[in-house]
């Protein structure tokens, strides 16, 4: 709901959520934040990544610093992948990503992403 208010200017009803990303999801954004986004002085950014990309993010943390996220923390890791993409010179820039493991997640709901990803 963030990108698709971000787009529009304002605030946006998406409905329903439909990503293993679960917890990055909100029917609907409120007036403030997004208010607060398009009147941020550096701008703000939305770069939209897949289940499939998300969950590779997820992956990384665990393989690479053992520390198991959900797949909305791996969506964070992903699109920081992509920066270039969206940020002109960002390599001249600091990045912070704020990494939590959150409550959504066990290796049982790994195993079932990581199979309904491979399905998709």
């Amino acid at each position: 709901s963030m990108r698709r208010a971000l787009e529009a200017g304002k605030p946006v009803h998406i409905g329903t959520i439909k990503t293993i990303a679960s917890s990055l999801g909100a029917p609907k954004v409120c007036d403030e934040v997004v208010s607060k986004a398009l009147s941020h002085p550096a701008g703000t950014k939305s770069i939209l990544v897949s289940d499939k990309e998300a969950l590779a993010g997820t992956t990384l943390l665990l393989n690479e610093h053992r520390f198991l996220c959900e797949p909305a923390c791996g969506a964070a890791i992903a699109a920081s992948c992509r920066l270039e993409t969206v940020i002109p010179n960002y390599s001249d820039a600091t990045l912070v990503i704020i990494v939590c493991g959150g409550g959504n997640i066990s290796y049982d709901l790994l195993h079932m992403y990581e199979e309904k990803v491979a399905e998709s």
